[in-house]
């Protein structure tokens, strides 16, 4: 009786620690696994494609920090220069679009007042012919009392003449000059410009830019704490 005893005790003492064997195994697998999926997720690495010079770092190694918090701040020579050189390009391009836009309403009041002064010297010029010949018509009809001779004779007038050329010399003015005028004002309206198309390309080039010079900002991708800091401030890499 006694070695029957003995002998299942020996048998559940085997499968216990058989079981126990099992279910470590299995709590370290299942640790293990949970283990590099936390590390995984939970480490930041701050490197960029492009040496950069640090600038500012407003935390210190074993520091606690806070999402979306300020880790580092850098800059990149090549990109500053290209954004000014962008920049500079899309204020030189204004400053001559301006001008240019400038100088053709210059052109086209210059040219208005040119036209309208012509048009008035012409008109005053057959204000006094008209005046003149009509004058002339009443006088020989005074002196020989017969106004159909005059009338008939209007045509072979020096005075009908050169009144006829004066008009014709106006409507030629306002015709040529408007021409003119018209070209300059569709300048003016026109919306697509060679320099509109121009500064919008430098424009888009300018946000990409910007966008990548806001990334030198690094932010904390979640809280921790801050593990090593390999460089300082003033320091390029």
């Amino acid at each position: 009786m006694i070695a029957f005893i003995q002998k299942n005790l020996l048998i559940i003492t085997w499968l216990s620690s058989l079981l126990g064997l099992i279910a470590l195994t299995f709590s370290i697998e299942v640790n293990s696994t949970q283990f590099y999926g936390i590390a995984s997720s939970r480490e930041q690495s701050i490197s960029f494609q492009h040496p950069v010079e640090v600038l500012r770092i407003p935390v210190v190694e074993g520091e606690a920090v806070q999402q979306k918090q300020i880790l580092l701040e850098v800059r990149r020579p090549d990109l500053d220069a290209e954004l000014a050189i962008v920049e500079n390009k899309i204020a030189e391009l204004k400053t001559r679009h301006r001008e240019s836009i400038s100088l053709t309403r210059a052109k086209l009041e210059s040219l208005r007042a040119r036209q309208r002064g012509k048009m008035a010297e012409i008109d005053t010029q057959i204000q006094i012919l008209e005046s003149r010949y009509k004058l002339n018509i009443k006088l020989l009809g005074e002196i020989t009392g017969n106004n159909e001779n005059s009338n008939s004779k209007e045509g072979t007038s020096p005075l009908i003449v050169e009144l006829n050329g004066l008009k014709r010399e106006r409507n030629h003015i306002a015709l040529s000059s408007q021409a003119e005028i018209n070209n300059l004002e569709e300048q003016l309206q026109s919306h697509v410009r060679p320099a509109d198309l121009q500064i919008s390309e430098l424009e888009k080039r300018r946000t990409v830019l910007l966008y990548q010079v806001d990334n030198l900002k690094v932010e904390a991708k979640l809280s921790g704490s801050v593990g090593s800091i390999l460089y300082k401030p003033g320091e390029t890499v």
